[in-house]
């Protein structure tokens, strides 16, 4: 059989592997509200009150914005560019940010509400796909902080976290007990909060 000029080519696979890095995984708490409003409204408020505010505190701190969405988004340390204080970087951001986004409210007067979880550890960062690339971060942290979220609190953190962070930071955040999350059966994640 003959090749023809529509023949697939794949694209070069990019993937840059990071031993130790952070992650920042937000969801909005207040989804019914957000979801609520009609999508032209959706975009109009996040664009002008959220992400405007998030572009301008990563850039601060010199965070990477890995992904935004209508419910969350996620950010990262030593990743893009390289830092020794990952961990300290991203928690003087999610601190930052808990002050930004705490303040926004809704059209209707409703807070917005932000619930974020903090992760280090080994992350493998790149291109997933062939036709339309996307840019993504894959590991073990990034997953236990998608699901962290899940616990509805402003602001957690994993253990190993804590652990990656300088002594002084560390300091100031306190234990809340385990949690079972589906990523790690059997292994309860030690969760931790600033104080």
């Amino acid at each position: 059989m003959a090749s023809t000029s529509r023949e697939r080519v794949k694209a070069p696979l990019y993937v840059d592997r990071h031993p130790e890095a952070s992650v920042l995984v937000a969801e909005f708490r207040n989804q019914a509200a957000l979801l609520a409003l009609s999508e032209s409204q959706q975009f109009k408020f996040l664009h002008d009150r959220v992400y405007l505010a998030l572009d301008a505190v990563a850039g601060r701190h010199k965070v990477y914005k890995v992904q935004v969405g209508p419910l969350g988004f996620v950010l990262s340390t030593n990743v893009a560019e390289a830092d020794a204080q990952h961990a300290a970087t991203l928690l003087r951001c999610a601190r930052e940010l808990l002050h930004v986004v705490g303040q926004v409210r809704l059209p209707c007067g409703q807070p917005l509400g932000l619930t974020m979880a903090l992760s280090s550890g080994a992350i493998t960062s790149g291109l997933l796909g062939t036709v339309s690339l996307t840019y993504q971060l894959v590991g073990r942290c990034v997953t236990v902080a998608h699901q962290l979220c899940k616990a509805d609190l402003p602001l957690v953190a994993t253990r190993s976290f804590r652990d990656t962070l300088p002594a002084a930071a560390a300091a100031e955040l306190l234990p809340l007990g385990r949690m079972d999350l589906p990523c790690c059966p059997g292994e309860p994640v030690e969760l931790i909060t600033p104080m």
